[in-house]
């Protein structure tokens, strides 16, 4: 039989186990809970990832809803992150097991990611103010002395280097190019033509105060979520497969069908 003593003694002991195991418990957990999220980096963009009346990083669109319903059939919560476009590069070159959305697939660009799914196809062009739309040359090939507005690490910025381009001008982002063309710091601008209307419509523009000048089609392929290169291949296939499982369930129209109608009003 324990004496008093040796009861009280062995009390605290157990005490001491039980608040152990509660601690490795509750610290298992969370390590659970942390490798659940993955993060997802979006576009600083205004027309394609995010809206807001004060510009509040809250993204929308078809890539963003489609991201969050894959990342939820793989078991996952999304920690989306809202950064400029060289960021989400940078990202994606030095982390392991993080998406980013929306990717334009080009040959280029193939063996630099792990392309997860496609969201949408994606029409290029430059567009320039329409009372200067005379002012430019019928090819594209006749425009290399023209200045246009790039982002770091764009798909744009990309081709029109390896076409000649020189006289770039960087912006961070697309949302300001507009009142740069009417400044005179740009010729031309390149954006999605599906996406023009709905940049328009937020800057309170008349939608024909831009023209379409040159179409950029060798790259008008279709944008991606993708995960980095050096992400768990385990985890890049469970990805896939969500994504497979998004699409055959109905979920994926349903999520791009509203945002297609919308462009074709």
């Amino acid at each position: 039989m324990l004496t008093n003593n040796q009861y009280i003694t062995n009390r605290r002991r157990w005490s001491g186990y039980w608040l152990l195991s509660l601690l490795l418990v509750v610290t298992i957990q969370d390590t659970v809970a942390a490798e659940r999220v993955i993060p997802v980096y979006a576009e600083l963009e205004e027309a394609a990832n995010f809206v807001g009346p004060n510009r509040d990083l809250v993204p929308i669109g078809p890539g963003y809803e489609l991201v969050l319903a894959v990342v939820a059939t793989a078991g996952f919560e999304a920690d989306v992150r809202v950064v400029p476009w060289p960021r989400v590069v940078h990202s994606l070159e030095s982390q392991n097991n993080v998406i980013a959305f929306s990717m334009t697939r080009t040959p280029a660009r193939e063996e630099h990611y792990h392309w997860i799914g496609r969201i949408q196809d994606v029409n290029f062009k430059l567009w320039a103010l329409a009372e200067r739309a005379a002012d430019f040359p019928a090819t594209l090939e006749e425009a290399t002395e023209f200045r246009i507005s790039a982002i770091r690490n764009d798909v744009v910025e990309s081709y029109l280097k390896t076409r000649g381009f020189n006289n770039l001008i960087y912006f961070n982002e697309s949302a300001n190019t507009l009142t740069m063309l009417r400044r005179d710091r740009v010729d031309l601008m390149p954006y999605v033509e599906s996406g023009m209307p709905a940049y328009l419509a937020r800057k309170n523009e008349s939608p024909d105060v831009l023209l379409p000048i040159y179409s950029l089609d060798e790259i008008s392929t279709g944008q991606y979520i993708v995960m980095s290169k050096q992400s768990d291949p385990a985890l890049v296939q469970r990805f896939k497969r969500a994504y497979e499982e998004v699409v055959e369930s109905g979920a994926y129209q349903e999520i791009i069908a509203p945002f297609n109608a919308a462009i074709e009003r």
